[in-house]
């Protein structure tokens, strides 16, 4: 009997069309599995079940011995137990990211610039050509002015007007020029992948990817990172070839 029991209980919860056990079935229930607390949890919580006090604390008594923790216990047995299991929502699971939508991410990251960022970086990539105005301009602040040399010549001859025959005379140490310091280089791998930006701007995906293929090819450490930018590349290309093929 108690095993029939145990499998019209195990459909009933697998299935909620399937008839549930009547108060007296859970009873036997409880009496026959006093470890098992399912049974005398579901009696305190249907409210048609007509239990006497005893009985219900007698139910309370199987789960406390079942039940270790006081806050679990007080949740299978109470109302409120039930309304606050209910009081969050439910925690929506976690989707993973389309292709669509990774290159639209993707686009979003590199598709925007200003016009002047575009214009120095084009300036830096294809005409890195040094400013030779402000180099010279720098060099001529530095030269020393014609009349302030002529003073300091005039004070040295009154002051050593006649120097001594043995001693030979000493020539000024020349002024050390300053050396400008060239600027340092921008990385290679940064302007690559600014134009590779700029190319993807324009709808140059091959252009790009050729730039994006020999940064993955040289730079191992950032193998992962460039790999996931050729594949959005490739999509890219895919897509723009059958757009091309539609137009035409």
């Amino acid at each position: 009997m108690s095993e029939e029991l145990l499998n019209r209980y195990a459909r009933a919860a697998a299935h909620p069309d399937e008839p549930r056990l009547t108060t007296g079935e859970l009873l036997e229930l409880t009496r026959e599995y006093e470890w098992w607390p399912a049974p005398a949890i579901e009696l305190l919580r249907r409210p048609d079940a007509e239990l006497t006090p005893d009985t219900r604390e007698h139910l309370r008594t199987l789960i406390a011995l079942n039940c270790t923790d006081l806050s679990s216990r007080a949740a299978l047995t109470s109302d409120r137990g039930r309304l606050m299991a209910d009081f969050y929502p439910a925690t929506p699971a976690a989707t993973a990211t389309g292709t669509d939508d990774a290159i639209s991410t993707f686009l979003e990251t590199y598709g925007h610039s200003s016009p002047e960022e575009d214009r120095l970086l084009e300036q830096m990539i294809f005409n890195p050509v040094p400013d030779y105005g402000a180099v010279l301009a720098v060099d001529d602040d530095e030269a020393p002015d014609a009349a302030d040399e002529s003073s300091s010549i005039d004070a040295f001859v009154k002051a050593f007007a006649t120097p001594a025959a043995d001693e030979p005379a000493t020539p000024a140490p020349a002024p050390a020029k300053r050396q400008t310091p060239a600027p340092a280089p921008a990385p290679a791998s940064s302007l690559s992948e600014s134009l590779a930006k700029i190319y993807i701007k324009q709808g140059r995906y091959n252009k790009a990817y050729e730039i994006i293929l020999h940064l993955y090819l040289n730079n191992p450490k950032k193998s992962i990172y460039f790999a996931d930018q050729l594949r959005f590349l490739r999509k890219l290309m895919l897509n723009s070839q059958s757009t091309d093929n539609a137009t035409n």
